[in-house]
């Protein structure tokens, strides 16, 4: 009598599984990244050619030079910040700053401070004009630092900038640095997908041990 196993419709019943719940997991991540916009403080730093690159990391873990542009621009986006996000004040000191003087032990440092279109203000509250600091910090800085200098900034408890000089009015506040007194920002990084993927690779695992499981007790109904 000839037994047929029935092993590769198995692994294939396992593997669809697999692929159908890593499918919905990866659809509701997708959907619930995109789901909405989100109003927050943008951090950019100015480039030699006069453009604007937002910070990789956070404010407080991003090191500035001597005549360096930094910027925090309110914006609402759902996106990755384009060049349309960026402030439109062009990020050249000299021409920000034409008064700054060296002084020893401290970098010269212009912020622009850039409150968004008056469509994202709360209820109530006009946004204030652009306005360009030029400020003077202790060396070695942040450009956490700088902007703590140039204004009172808010920020959450996990770090993130949530108001400057009290703007939104709705920010929820934690605390608000001083200068010389190092805060750790997050650097906004989303952990997320990361999450996601690891779940994927538990589950996965999960489906090739009951796999092997399955495959051990065939061997043991045969002999």
């Amino acid at each position: 009598m000839t037994v047929k196993s029935n092993t590769p419709r198995r692994r294939a019943t396992i593997l669809t599984v697999v692929a159908g719940m890593v499918g919905l997991l990866l659809g509701a991540g997708l959907t619930s990244a995109n789901a909405q916009d989100y109003s927050y403080w943008s951090l950019w730093g100015g480039e030699f050619d006069g453009s604007w690159s937002p910070f990789t990391q956070g404010a407080a873990d991003t090191e500035i030079g001597e005549q360096a542009v930094i910027a925090a621009k309110y914006v609402k986006t759902s996106e990755n910040l384009t060049e349309a996000d960026a402030p439109q004040t062009t990020p050249n000191y000299q021409e920000l700053c034409p008064d700054g003087q060296p002084q020893e032990g401290r970098i010269q440092v212009a912020v622009v401070l850039d409150f968004g279109d008056k469509s994202l203000a709360p209820e109530g509250q006009t946004p204030p004009e652009t306005e360009v600091d030029c400020v003077a910090v202790p060396e070695p800085a942040t450009a956490m630092v700088a902007f703590a200098e140039a204004a009172s900034v808010g920020v959450q408890s996990d770090g993130f900038i949530a108001s400057i000089d009290g703007y939104p009015s709705n920010a929820s506040v934690d605390s608000t640095p001083t200068v010389g007194l190092p805060e750790h920002e997050d650097s906004g990084f989303d952990y997320g997908p990361f999450m996601l993927v690891g779940t994927v690779v538990v589950l996965m695992i999960i489906a090739w041990i009951a796999y092997i499981l399955q495959r051990r007790r065939q061997a043991g109904d045969h002999e």
